[in-house]
């Protein structure tokens, strides 16, 4: 009698949570993997792993949800290499006016943060991953994301675009 008593307890204390708990769409369940397909690949430093980030942004890359819109300008929080800047670069370009109110409503200080946590947490979760990464390996600081955004907006508002065959 006990047992069933602490298991209807214990079943019984998860009610709230499931009738509470929101349910991610398929949109941002698969923007979320992108994006931790991108942190993870910058965490790994492995050439070979370059492609996993790459398909990261392509997903977040094409849709036009608005979720995978405020990520898209939310991934500029991240240090990503040349080749997949310049992808980057071009995506939010194409986007055009689309993602300019969300690129014009970052806080930079607030991204950092983000990048911070996301990185302390997942080292915290996996010491060896991270022995020889550093933060400043992952995330732009606030100053180098700050002058991001005003590149982003001068081009969106001076109509730059990437030639198609560039991303």
């Amino acid at each position: 009698m006990k047992k069933k008593t602490i298991f209807l307890v214990c079943l019984l204390s998860f009610v709230p949570y499931f009738t509470h708990a929101e349910e991610k769409t398929r949109d941002q369940r698969e923007n979320e993997m992108a994006e931790s397909a991108i942190f993870w690949t910058l965490v790994s430093k492995d050439a070979a792993d370059d492609i996993q980030a790459e398909l990261g942004l392509i997903v977040i890359g094409v849709k036009n949800s608005a979720d995978a819109l405020k990520r898209l300008v939310k991934l500029m929080r991240y240090r990503m290499d040349a080749g997949l800047s310049e992808d980057y670069t071009c995506y939010v370009l194409d986007k055009g006016k689309e993602v300019l109110t969300y690129l014009e409503g970052v806080r930079p200080d607030e991204l950092v943060k983000q990048c911070q946590v996301e990185f302390e947490s997942r080292k915290h979760q996996n010491r060896q991953l991270f022995e020889k990464i550093q933060l400043s390996d992952v995330c732009y600081s606030s100053i180098q994301i700050k002058e991001r955004i005003q590149s982003l907006v001068e081009g969106i508002h001076s109509g730059q675009r990437c030639m198609n065959g560039d991303f």
